[in-house]
């Protein structure tokens, strides 16, 4: 069993997600010789105003 965490920041639409969740299971599934159904995955959006990289808040980018 395979557990990926996926932090983004909130703006991608559902499709976009979705889409991304398929590439990021074949992908591990590829790597790892594990069939799909033994990989969960978690997404947690988070919005701009509360991430920063490089001492400025993402939302001011």
């Amino acid at each position: 069993m395979v557990l990926l965490n996926v932090t983004l920041l909130s703006g991608r639409t559902e499709d976009q997600k979705a889409q991304g969740l398929q590439m990021l299971t074949s992908a591990i599934s590829h790597a790892l010789d594990l069939e799909r159904d033994k990989i969960c995955v978690v997404v947690e959006d988070v919005p701009k105003a509360h991430f920063s990289s490089g001492a400025r808040a993402a939302s001011t980018n």
